[in-house]
């Protein structure tokens, strides 16, 4: 009986300590959130705009009319009045971060740490890195399976994070979209 105990206790430990991180591999719609650090509120991606607003207040319309600016450096990009798509600016530092605890002005050394230092797709020129994450195969793709979707109904099933960075490498700019919102804003 002892043994018994001892082997549930053990395996109930080893799962304890393998679920404390978040797989390299793979994405979840939970990565797809903002968290207000004080308040511990999340705004996700598939959030209702109604929803949003008793989070973060009202908002102002930005870029476009599916756009709109919250305070602290918070957009909310919307598509049928559910969130599309989440951007932070440097107004948002020490007020939101992703998921993964990740905000502006963290190093892209850190933010591939977090995310992944093989999926990740960067362009040094443009001072970007972006992961995408086709949610219907489950896995990260790259540049040709990108460009192998053409219908927008696949694009919106696909996860893009996208972190730009200052001269010094920092982030300045965080994107948590789908592929369709990122290509054609909508």
């Amino acid at each position: 009986m002892k043994k018994l105990i001892l082997a549930v206790l053990t395996v109930v430990m080893l799962a304890g300590c393998s679920s404390g991180g978040e797989n390299k591999g793979q994405l979840t719609k939970n990565d797809m959130c903002v968290t207000q650090i004080d308040s511990k509120s999340k705004v996700c991606y598939g959030d209702s705009k109604v929803d949003v607003e008793k989070k973060i207040g009202i908002g102002i319309k930005g870029i476009t009319e599916n756009f709109l600016d919250y305070d602290f450096g918070i957009t909310v990009m919307y598509r049928d009045d559910v969130v599309a798509g989440l951007s932070l600016k440097e107004e948002s530092i020490d007020i939101y971060k992703t998921s993964r605890n990740i905000g502006i002005g963290d190093s892209n050394e850190t933010i591939k740490e977090v995310y992944s230092t093989k999926y990740g797709m960067e362009n040094a020129e443009q001072r970007n890195l972006d992961y995408f994450y086709y949610t219907e195969t489950n896995s990260f793709i790259g540049k040709t399976t990108l460009d192998s979707l053409k219908e927008l109904e696949e694009k919106e099933k696909v996860y893009m994070l996208s972190f730009m960075f200052d001269s010094e490498g920092n982030a300045d700019r965080i994107w948590l979209t789908d592929y369709k919102m990122a290509t054609i804003m909508n």
